[in-house]
């Protein structure tokens, strides 16, 4: 499968895996700081941007297409960093394909906040306001527009997202196979992923960074507490009053987390 790939920085190998909906642009303000001290490779997952497709996009699909393209490109092993979808795509390749990756850097990991809870809150409303905007072919100034006037939960979507977040999601979405966002909204997302089976077998150096849950972080404390003790090598740390995009929201804490953890990989 063809994955689109962006290559900065120089050092040791990390790769980059975004959250689903989004594009690899979505690293663009922690990559200058990360590669100062590595190669950088920020990735369209598949069904994003300008990478290939596949036939089915739930969590588990996504990892296939990572370990051979991991297999592929690099003659040593990688940190493989990863926000939301990323995150969790990032254990289940350090379990699946341990001489592959280094470590591990799992950025607010939703695992069953978006599988057997997504309809306890927002966040299915939020998938299904987005899905009738996959692959559009409106100017991304006029997508943005419309994008803001749809409702999730009863609120337009323009009092949840400023006006460049929603341009950067409009342009994600007219790059975006539609079928990425059907097991989501049909509660199937989740299936095939064992979450504590996977992270059981992650044996890598592992850093798992929460959001605030006051400001919308979609890892719970029970699922960050429970995630962190199944990890043989994990330190888990909490950003306080980031949301759910805390490479966003707070990119100099990333890049100091991320940094500060990988000098001590062996």
């Amino acid at each position: 499968m063809k994955l689109n790939c962006a290559m900065a920085g120089n050092g040791p190998p990390m790769v980059l895996l975004h959250g689903v909906t989004r594009r690899w642009q979505s690293f663009l303000p922690v990559m200058a700081g990360l590669g100062a001290g590595a190669s950088l490779m920020a990735v369209d997952l598949p069904g994003h941007g300008a990478s290939g497709r596949m036939r089915r996009y739930r969590v588990i699909d996504y990892a296939g297409p990572i370990v051979e393209l991991l297999s592929e490109r690099f003659a040593e092993p990688v940190v493989v960093y990863g926000h939301s979808l990323g995150s969790m795509l990032a254990a289940a390749v350090a379990a699946e394909a341990p001489k592959l990756v280094r470590a591990v850097v799992m950025e607010d990991p939703p695992f069953e906040t978006m599988g057997s809870r997504i309809r306890e809150g927002m966040l299915h409303d939020w998938f299904r306001a987005l899905a009738p905007f996959a692959a559009s072919r409106d100017p991304v100034g006029a997508l943005a527009r419309r994008l803001g006037e749809a409702q999730a939960g009863g609120v337009p979507l323009k009092q949840l997202r400023d006006g460049v977040a929603l341009r950067f999601t409009a342009a994600s979405l007219k790059r975006m196979d539609p079928a990425v966002l059907e097991p989501i909204v049909a509660g199937e997302w989740m299936l095939g992923y064992d979450r504590d089976s996977i992270l059981s077998r992650v044996r890598c150096p592992a850093l798992l960074v929460q959001a605030d849950p006051a400001a919308g972080a979609m890892l719970t404390d029970a699922d960050a507490a429970e995630a962190a003790a199944r990890m043989a090598d994990c330190v888990s740390v909490r950003v306080a009053g980031a949301p759910h995009l805390i490479h966003w929201a707070d990119p100099g804490a990333m890049v100091r987390l991320v940094q500060g953890f990988v000098t001590t990989l062996e």
